[in-house]
């Protein structure tokens, strides 16, 4: 077994685990842009029209709606699909009407959930780890310490199939130099099992397993994956992989001993 997911499953099982966590990926809330009196008033219009296409068509125009439901998306992205579907239209018209135009409005606007804002987490708490963020040339011509790839998503990505010749189809979380051997790496939050946590765990494993380029590839993992009862076969998945992949509570000492 690669030593450092030895060392994330033991960190996984020990005391503290998710509450070193907290300091990486804080369980925070976003609030969503709340509705002027102009877009509550056009809603509440059609709300009392009792015209249910217009009602779901008029809603879907923001970003939430009302209430979670598996339909909801495919009616997003085909419009037409509100005339091909009378039956889902009516349910949902009937759950909206049977909240009352209050509720409707407060699912509206409220907060987003703390899964949906964790992409950007990681990269706001790699500077705590104190290495320097430099541009491109003066990133490239370090050889000594450790130091990061300033810049954004696309920036690091270009960088790394330009100079590190890593020929990436997805952006990289960050890119270190590291006395002047180069990393790169990924960073994932699982916190549960199936769609898109599926896509980010295979995500991570194609980051980590590929060998092309002058850079190391190092998947940062926490969450459910370091677990044996994760599901989904992650967990054994992990232990028979050779690329490296560790929590990023390990990454400050992963990249000393580079």
């Amino acid at each position: 077994m690669n030593s450092w997911i030895r060392k994330s499953i033991e960190l996984a099982s020990a005391p503290q685990y998710l509450d070193k966590l907290h300091d990486i990926y804080p369980p925070t809330v976003r609030p969503r842009k709340k509705l002027t009196e102009e877009e509550k008033r056009g809603i509440a219009e059609v709300f009392e029209s009792k015209d249910n296409r217009q009602l779901i068509k008029i809603l879907l125009k923001f970003e939430a709606f009302p209430f979670k439901d598996p339909y909801v998306g495919f009616l997003r992205f085909d419009e037409t699909s509100l005339d091909k579907n009378p039956k889902t239209v009516a349910r949902i018209a009937d759950k909206l009407r049977g909240m009352g135009l209050k509720k409707v409005l407060k699912g509206m606007e409220r907060e987003k959930e703390a899964n949906t804002a964790i992409g950007p987490l990681f990269k706001q708490w790699l500077p705590k780890l104190g290495y320097a963020l430099l541009s491109d040339e003066e990133f490239l011509q370090n050889k000594r310490g450790i130091v990061f790839l300033k810049g954004s998503d696309q920036t690091l990505k270009e960088f790394c199939n330009r100079k590190l010749e890593s020929n990436l189809k997805k952006r990289p979380d960050f890119v270190a130099n590291c006395r002047g051997q180069f990393a790169i790496g990924e960073a994932k939050f699982i916190t549960n099992t199936g769609g898109n946590q599926n896509n980010s765990f295979e995500d991570a494993l194609d980051l980590a397993k590929g060998i092309q380029g002058k850079a190391i590839r190092v998947a940062i993992l926490d969450g459910i994956v370091w677990l044996p009862a994760s599901g989904d076969k992650m967990f054994e998945r992990l232990k028979v992989c050779t690329g490296d992949m560790l929590s990023a509570l390990l990454l400050k000492k992963y990249l000393e001993n580079m």
